[in-house]
Order: structure tokens, then C-alpha cells, then sequence
């Protein structure tokens, strides 16, 4: 073999091997945002989803005093089902604000004074700007 045949050939065994490294950084990249987006949109239902149950349990608990106990278990049920999402999911952060949330939700049941829907309405806020947060930095990665 010259040298003029030994040099073609190693040159495309290095492009070859550059090739093959490309695409499989390319592959990982795809992978990563693909999951990145999967990620968000999870949150995203998880989410939205939980503040709405907790709206809709703080919206009916400060305008009747009592709610069905079918009702309550469907409530009850979505926001625990709704928080394991979260752990799961979420930043320590979003958790910690979607527990709090969920208990001063509840608790306007047995104490329906307007500073606990007050408090309840406000933890609804703290969780809605922290998942906010939380889902735009996961669309930045």
C-alpha cells in the first residue's frame, strides 16, 4: 500500500469516525430536548390542574358552607392525585408551596372566615408564580 492510499484511507476513517460521533451527539441533543418539552408539558398539566381543583374547592367553600361528601371526596382526590404529580415533578419549592396550598384549601372547610380564604387565595398565587417559574426555566434548558 503507498502512501497516497494510506493517507485517503485514514482520512476517511477519521471522517467516518467524526460523522458518528456528530450524529450521535445529535441523537443526545434530540433526545434531551424532546424530554426537556415532555418534561414542561407534564407540568404543565399537573399544574394547572391542581391550582384549578384547589380554585374551584376555595371558590365553593366561600360560597356554601357545606359541600356533599361525595363532593369533597372527588376534591379531596384530585388535589392528593394532583400533588403526587408535583412531587414527582416539581422542584422542592413547588412542592412545598402546593402542600401549603392544599392544606389552607382544605382547612376553609372547618374554619369558612374570610382571612382563611384570604390565606388560601394568596397560597394559590405563591404556587401559580413558582410553577410559573418553574416551567420557564424548564423551557430554557
Amino acid at each position: 500500500m503507498n502512501d497516497a492510499s494510506l493517507t485517503t484511507l485514514l482520512a476517511a476513517g477519521v471522517g467516518l469516525i467524526g460523522a458518528a460521533v456528530g450524529a450521535a451527539v445529535g441523537a443526545t441533543v434530540t433526545h434531551r430536548n424532546r424530554h426537556q418539552l415532555w418534561l414542561s408539558e407534564k407540568k404543565i398539566d399537573a399544574i394547572s390542574a391542581f391550582a384549578e381543583n384547589n380554585s374551584l374547592l376555595i371558590d365553593r367553600f366561600r360560597h356554601v358552607s357545606t359541600v356533599s361528601p361525595t363532593e369533597r371526596v372527588e376534591w379531596l382526590h384530585a388535589i392528593q392525585s394532583g400533588r403526587t404529580t408535583i412531587n414527582l415533578l416539581c422542584a422542592q419549592e413547588t412542592r412545598d408551596a402546593a402542600r401549603e396550598l392544599a392544606r389552607l384549601a382544605q382547612r376553609i372547610e372547618s374554619q369558612p372566615t374570610g382571612e382563611a380564604v384570604d390565606r388560601a387565595v394568596n397560597a394559590l398565587k405563591v404556587f401559580v408564580d413558582l410553577a410559573r417559574e418553574e416551567i420557564h426555566e424548564t423551557k430554557k434548558r
